[in-house]
């Protein structure tokens, strides 16, 4: 058996157990797959580069609300010539959808993609991640959504690093276009439009390449079979 199956095998078992996480050892393998998916569905070239756990600055979209601190959207993805994007949430059990993540997608999705980037400029000032979060600023200029001063490489190795990335963000340009974005969910079940079953990304994965062809039976599985209801299958 390969390492694939093996890694699995263990999560079609182990998610029947209390307080196993599917989702977050899943999500690698849905990853692997997204882009090229979401390009056959939707009809469209979707740039390779996937944005998970994309940071919605809460003061953004609730302006009520004043904080810094954030909600995340399981992944981003942007069609390459930057005319539509999607925000994707995983849902590796159909009962986890709550109204409260609902409403914040759709804040979201009202604020547009040039406000949410304003916003995260300004988790970036607050965070003591700074690092990590230049590291998303990044991978968002390769998006062309927007682009960094040439001295921020230099701040972030800098002695007093986090005054010095605060100095450069100014002089990010947000230069993200204001286009539609659609919502999905990717989960066991679907039910409406917005909604990508399991079973329907399992048909897309059969016969691409091995790996695809044992992700589509835990798929399979995950689908129909509740988790807790396992009866077989532990040794």
């Amino acid at each position: 058996m390969d390492a694939t199956a093996r890694i699995l095998n263990l999560l079609d078992r182990w998610r029947h157990l209390p307080d196993y996480q599917l989702e977050r050892r899943a999500d690698i393998f849905f990853a692997t797959y997204l882009v090229d998916f979401l390009a056959d569905r939707q009809g469209v070239q979707v740039n390779p580069l996937l944005v998970p756990e994309f940071p919605v600055h809460i003061g953004t979209i609730y302006p009520h609300i004043p904080s810094n601190k954030s909600f995340k959207i399981d992944y981003v993805a942007f069609a390459s010539d930057l005319s539509r994007a999607w925000f994707v949430e995983l849902k590796t059990d159909s009962s986890s959808r709550r109204d409260k993540q609902n409403a914040y997608l759709e804040a979201a999705q009202q604020a547009g993609l040039p406000a949410l980037l304003d916003g995260l400029l300004q988790i970036v000032a607050a965070t003591e991640a700074k690092h990590k979060y230049c590291c998303l600023l990044r991978l968002l200029e390769q998006l062309t959504l927007v682009e960094l001063p040439p001295d921020l490489n230099d701040a972030l190795q800098s002695r007093h690093w986090a005054s010095a990335v605060n100095g450069c963000l100014p002089r990010v340009k947000n230069v993200a276009p204001a286009i539609p974005v659609e919502v999905l969910f990717l989960q066991p079940v679907s039910n409406a439009p917005e909604e990508i079953g399991f079973v329907e990304l399992a048909d897309w994965l059969d016969g691409r390449e091995a790996v695809a062809d044992r992700f589509a039976a835990s798929l399979r599985d995950w689908a129909t079979v509740k988790a807790g209801q396992l009866t077989t299958g532990w040794s």
